[in-house]
């Protein structure tokens, strides 16, 4: 049985994730930072349908956290599969926005991207079998108004802040594609609209 691990598991995207992963016979580790109680009512509604599920509290974008989380984590081995799906939005048109707006949006999907990452990669990589997909959305292709901050942190930094991003795939994607594809790793990106149908 494969173990996986879903940030951001106590929304409603993350649940449906981790209930597809579930049915598929793996053991998921439903992650949550303020929404302990959602996550707990999502691993006991896995259990009662015969799943194997357990709830992770950490604040992705606590480095020294997320990693004493991770370790507990991989004590019991290591973990193959991976969604980065925690993500926040808080919008505003660029001109009002906020310094601390644009900082707790990128530090959730980027700071947190890595923050979760990167410890759980080497004892993938030495299982010689590895899953990471990333979570993306509909706005990193069409671009939302009071969105500057949520689009820039699901695509790339364009070179002019008022260009809209036209490819959902990132180069954190490409480079990690380039990086992990000889050790047997697939590592994509989901836009959440269009994939969560399939998912329920």
């Amino acid at each position: 049985m494969r173990r996986a691990l879903v940030t951001g598991g106590s929304g409603a995207i993350g649940a449906a994730i981790c209930r597809k992963l579930a049915a598929d016979g793996h053991y998921v580790y439903v992650h949550a930072n303020a929404g302990g109680p959602r996550a707990e009512t999502i691993a006991s509604e896995i259990a009662a349908l015969g799943g194997a599920a357990k709830t992770v509290i950490f604040d992705v974008t606590d480095h020294a956290a997320t990693a004493k989380a991770l370790a507990s984590l991989l004590d019991a081995g290591p973990l193959q599969i991976l969604v980065n799906n925690a993500g926040v939005h808080d919008d505003a048109v660029m001109p009002g926005m906020a310094h601390e707006q644009w900082s707790r949006v990128i530090d959730v999907s980027l700071n947190g991207f890595f923050n979760v990452t990167q410890p759980l990669l080497m004892p993938m990589i030495q299982t010689r079998w590895g899953r990471i997909i990333n979570i993306s959305s509909v706005a990193a292709i069409v671009g939302n108004r009071g969105q500057v901050n949520y689009v820039l942190d699901l695509t790339h930094r364009p070179d002019n802040i008022l260009d809209i991003p036209a490819v959902p795939l990132n180069e954190v994607q490409i480079r990690m594609r380039q990086e992990l594809l000889d050790r047997l790793f697939a590592v994509n990106q989901i836009i959440e609209q269009a994939d969560l149908a399939t998912m329920r």
